[in-house]
């Protein structure tokens, strides 16, 4: 396993994916997925359960997913100016989520902690700036 600045560097210089979902921002339910290869199901899903984009639910297919304000840099946009343009990741790898902190000026928080690194359960509460989120392994009607 990748030490600390390692596993921060690879992931915070990863390219960023490209998904079909700019197009549909202003749908409740966005569906995160890659041009190659998505699942049929998603993965997990994000809902905001805070801020402007309060009730969306984010689909999550793919195994790697950039969160922040910017939006074409960001695969899911959160439309708050407490969040960066590219704020954090989410990545799915070996059957587990993990976010990261990708520098970003006002911190990245699970549960209440602030993270820079942290394994993902179903949930969880991510707050980025000042949205918040609900992480969950199920993508519930």
């Amino acid at each position: 396993m990748a030490t600390w600045p390692q596993a921060y560097d690879s992931i915070h210089n990863a390219p960023t994916v490209m998904t079909d979902a700019v197009a549909a921002k202003d749908a409740d339910t966005i569906r995160m997925t890659h041009e190659v290869g998505h699942q049929s199901r998603p993965l997990a899903c994000l809902t905001a359960i805070s801020g402007e984009d309060r009730g969306r639910r984010f689909e999550i297919f793919d195994a790697d997913i950039l969160l922040g304000r910017h939006p074409t840099l960001a695969d899911i946009t959160l439309n708050d100016p407490t969040i960066s343009a590219q704020h954090a990741r989410i990545r799915y790898e070996e059957g587990l989520f993990t976010l990261y902190d990708l520098d970003s000026t006002n911190g990245s928080f699970v549960n209440g902690q602030r993270i820079r690194i942290q394994r993902l359960d179903d949930q969880d509460q991510i707050t980025l700036g000042a949205v918040d989120l609900l992480f969950t392994l199920t993508c519930q009607n």
